[in-house]
């Protein structure tokens, strides 16, 4: 089996990362669209390359773990709004 590798940055938040696909993740259109970690929205990213099957199970390591550190990141309160109470809610 073939395995694919690229860089990417997302617009949105900035990060780049690196991301990996195999030979049947290719044929399964997967690689058309490569997500942040960080935000989840589409990433720009690179062709694709040639990569060992060892760099393609560290790179898909290495976005786990970025997931993972992102997952709970503190939202940005800058952004952020209350949700409105319904009728008969109490606050906390």
């Amino acid at each position: 089996m073939k395995f694919y590798k690229t860089k990417a940055k997302c617009p949105e938040c900035g990060l780049i990362f690196k991301y990996a696909l195999s030979e049947e993740d290719m044929e399964d259109e997967l690689g058309e669209e490569v997500f942040c970690p960080r935000c989840g929205e589409p990433a720009k990213y690179k062709p694709y390359v040639p990569c060992t099957e060892q760099e393609y199970h560290r790179i898909l390591e290495e976005y786990d773990e970025l997931e993972e550190m992102y997952e709970f990141e503190e939202p940005d309160l800058e952004e952020w709004e209350p949700e409105e109470l319904e009728e008969g809610e109490e606050e906390w």
